[in-house]
């Protein structure tokens, strides 16, 4: 008795290896095909010896800097709604950090002073010039708190898109390790993949309307 569970667990285990190499070989040969079909919209500048991607559209004397926050895959399409708005006005700039969008991953550290100097540095370097106004969305609201106090000349104003303040910081939950481990794992395999077309539009209206 105790045979046949084993070895039918060693069938479901050996199973279940097969389909996940089978889904990671799947959704890395998609994401080479994505890169070659969609390259960059915006200027790749070189950053702590990674590519950072920054999108620049439009006309007017302010710049006004979105900042995305934890978990915004791809800023430059993400915020596209809004900054499609202004664009008659103002000069946009969107700033992808590392890992997001078409922004090199990287293993520096992710400490408020070295993501600062990166966003400065590669704004800097993408041709656009201070003072800004920044947008930032949910944890940036930190980093652009920040900037403000730490180089005051170069920040015009901040519009927060439901930012994150320091006064909130300590109420927020802590991320289990186990957690991230997991969903780190996910993105890996490309599970969302599997997603059936005819959900993509009920749970991703964004992507079935025509504001990206």
């Amino acid at each position: 008795m105790f045979r046949i569970l084993g070895t039918a667990l060693i069938i479901v285990l050996f199973a279940a290896v097969i389909i996940v190499c089978a889904l990671m070989i799947n959704h890395h040969n998609k994401l080479r095909k994505e890169a070659e079909e969609y390259p960059p919209p915006g200027k790749m500048v070189d950053v702590n010896d990674k590519k950072l991607h920054v999108y620049t559209e439009g006309n007017g004397d302010s710049t006004l800097v979105f900042m995305a926050g934890h978990g915004t895959n791809c800023p430059a399409l993400d915020f596209k709604p809004l900054w499609i708005r202004l664009t008659d006005e103002y000069r946009i700039a969107v700033i992808e950090k590392a890992g997001y969008g078409w922004s090199e991953t990287s293993n520096s550290p992710k400490d408020l002073d070295t993501i600062l100097e990166e966003t400065r540095k590669a704004i800097e370097l993408s041709g656009e010039k201070a003072p800004y106004v920044l947008f930032p969305h949910s944890m940036s609201g930190l980093e652009a708190v920040y900037w403000a106090q730490k180089y005051p000349d170069e920040v015009k104003a901040i519009i927060g898109l439901d930012p994150c303040t320091p006064e909130t910081i300590d109420l927020l939950p802590e991320p289990q390790k186990l957690q991230l481990q997991f969903m780190y794992f996910i993105s890996r395999i490309g599970l969302s993949r599997l997603m059936p077309e005819s959900e993509v539009g009920e749970n991703l209206p964004l992507m079935k309307s025509y504001e990206l």
